[in-house]
């Protein structure tokens, strides 16, 4: 099971919540399903396959989740795109996590978080929307907790749109909070200002780093207005 565990998820680094946002994550970690469904990551179907060094199956998936979350660490990282050729098997990473949430012995809850990871999709801001409805049917799960965009959409469809988008995810109750990944300084404050508009706030912004995702929760001080603000404070913890 080594490719199962070898991405844990490192959100929330600051030392304190002092001039954070209202999103905290237990114990401040989290993990990834970036390997489930991935036959390249050790992923497979088979049980007697996944006793071969290396290799995990949907069972293997199962028991790292409850053991993850009896130790406190319910913050769980998912996405359309991961595992995303197991999907005619359901059982592309969002389907297994589904399961795993159906079906744990863990009396704890988890704080999902997945994204709408297409970089370039035309669409309009029901697209936003659209993928958040499609991303919860196949968990099998009514709502998540985060819910997070790449930047790029905006090209096609305007930032004001894109923020529309998220903010009507919201209302619809797919997800409480939003977010993007990989949003530069610009970026970031283009979108703090459209959700300003409409009453909504940016989460986080989630840097897809090579070894360990980092998410890093955003404060409108600190990110957003004052000289602190530095590209280096969102690329390494």
């Amino acid at each position: 099971t080594s490719q199962l565990w070898a991405r844990s998820f490192a959100p929330d680094y600051y030392q304190s919540y002092k001039d954070e946002n209202s999103l905290h994550i237990p114990n401040r970690l989290g993990f990834s399903t970036v390997s489930w469904g991935e036959p390249k990551r050790g992923f497979v179907e088979d049980s007697e396959d996944a006793k071969k060094k290396g290799n995990f199956d949907p069972e293997d998936c199962q028991n790292a989740y409850n053991m993850l979350l009896d130790a406190g660490i319910a913050f769980v990282d998912t996405s359309e795109n991961f595992g995303k050729g197991m999907r005619p098997n359901s059982l592309s990473a969002e389907e297994i996590l589904g399961t795993c949430v159906k079906d744990t012995s863990s009396d704890f809850d988890p704080m999902i978080a997945s994204s709408f990871q297409a970089r370039f999709r035309l669409g309009n801001r029901d697209t936003v929307c659209n993928t958040a409805e499609e991303t919860l049917a196949r968990m099998g799960t009514p709502s998540m907790t985060l819910y997070q965009v790449r930047p790029s959409l905006a090209s096609t469809i305007g930032i004001g749109a894109l923020a529309q988008g998220m903010v009507d995810a919201i209302d619809e109750g797919f997800c409480e909070y939003v977010g993007m990944i990989d949003a530069n300084r610009g970026k970031l404050q283009a979108m703090r200002r459209a959700l300003d508009k409409r009453d909504e706030t940016l989460t986080s912004n989630q840097m897809s780093e090579i070894y360990i995702p980092l998410l890093f929760f955003l404060s409108k001080n600190s990110i957003f207005d004052s000289s602190e603000y530095s590209t280096s404070s969102l690329s390494s913890p």
